[in-house]
């Protein structure tokens, strides 16, 4: 028999999925609901995979999570006539019913918002749902929070990322895609290569997984951002991948990990195993570096310097791409600056620079400079 995992307390792992979940949702909601934005009247939220909705100690899952959330801006709702819709599925009856209990015990008046549960087959509802996906001035959140990794297809991946206005983030078990690599039912979801069990670090296994379905997006070019954050549960590594065509997107999922990763933004663990303890630094400010900043500030320096970098928009896209904050990129050139890399001149890094116009990257001192350099 399965385990009920719903009738026990959250692991410390699915705590950690959650939250990163609920921070993304808050980022996400304003966007469309806190005020008109002229191409956007209707925002639906879809969690295929919900639960009952709350764990053995009443701790909100995703569905309450969303249902909760959503209260926060019913006046923007109300205000701005945007149509907001939740759909909610669970394929166990005891579990959906459940859940139907849960949300109705929030006595909750007047939802500024439409709400549906179903108890279907995961690909019978999505497949019904899509439709209504693909409507025109709508925005789609899809949270996918499946059991190992079967659901999320090749077909289903490629069905989402052809959709417009939509972020989506679904959970995904890393490790049993790797251990599993070479077996018939892992094969039958996954075009990995037999080579790379056994020479993968085991923490960087979800990494592997998140390039699988970039490699997808570039087969079918298409253009979307990609990130994702991996969790550690035990011995294995699951993790989760997140989609978004939009630069903001991507841009709140990278600043929402780095909320639950202070270090790298990229893990609930200490996944490079470099032992940095934060409240005890070390006397040597290198050692206090977690080895992704070191390598980004290198790969930075090298693009700019041999001209593949050559704006401020280029660096904002490579450090959001790989998971880096603007600040560490500001820092970087600060450093390159007072080192006389390059010369002292104002470039802006951040989301709102990117919408604005693009400053080109100065390499030449110009001639008096050099001079006093001589």
């Amino acid at each position: 028999m399965t385990r009920n995992f719903h009738s026990e307390p959250f692991s410390e792992s699915t705590l950690t999925k959650l939250e990163l979940f609920q921070r993304y949702l808050v980022e996400w909601l304003p966007v469309f609901l806190s005020s008109r934005t002229g191409f956007v009247n209707t925002v639906n939220i879809f969690d295929f995979f919900a639960g009952p909705g709350i764990d053995g100690n009443g701790v909100d899952g995703s569905p309450l999570i969303i249902y909760k959330s959503i209260f926060l801006y019913s006046r923007f709702i109300r205000k701005n006539n945007i149509s907001v819709n939740l759909y909610f599925n669970e394929i166990n009856p005891e579990k959906s019913a459940e859940l139907e209990k849960n949300i109705s015990d929030q006595n909750k008046n007047r939802r500024p918002f439409s709400l549906s549960i179903d108890c279907k087959d995961f690909i019978k509802v999505f497949d019904e749902y899509y439709p209504i996906m693909q409507h025109p001035n709508t925005a789609n959140l899809i949270f996918l929070d499946q059991q190992g990794f079967s659901q999320i297809t090749d077909d289903i991946f490629l069905k989402i990322t052809s959709l417009n206005t939509t972020d989506f983030m679904f959970f995904i078990a890393s490790s049993f895609v790797h251990r599993f690599r070479k077996e018939k039912i892992t094969k039958k979801y996954f075009r990995l290569s037999d080579d790379g069990q056994g020479t993968i670090d085991n923490n960087y296994v979800h990494r592997e997984i998140r390039d699988y379905y970039e490699t997808i997006i570039s087969e079918n070019n298409r253009k979307w951002f990609l990130g994702q954050f991996s969790i550690k549960k035990g011995s294995n590594i699951y993790g989760i991948i997140f989609g978004s065509k939009n630069t903001l997107g991507i841009d709140k999922f990278v600043r929402s990990c780095w909320k639950i990763d202070p270090l790298r933004g990229n893990a609930n663990f200490d996944i490079d195993r470099e032992n940095i303890d934060t409240s005890m630094p070390s006397l040597f400010p290198e050692m206090n570096k977690p080895t992704k900043i070191k390598e980004y500030e290198l790969e930075l320096e090298k693009y700019v310097m041999s001209g593949e970098i050559t704006s401020n928009h280029e660096i904002y896209i490579f450090s959001i791409l790989n998971g880096i904050l603007p600040r560490f990129a500001r820092a970087k050139l600060k450093q390159m600056m007072y080192d006389n890399i390059i010369p002292k001149q104002k470039i802006n890094i951040s989301y709102n620079a990117y919408k604005e116009k693009m400053i080109n990257i100065r390499l030449d001192y110009g001639t008096k400079f050099k001079h006093r350099m001589d």
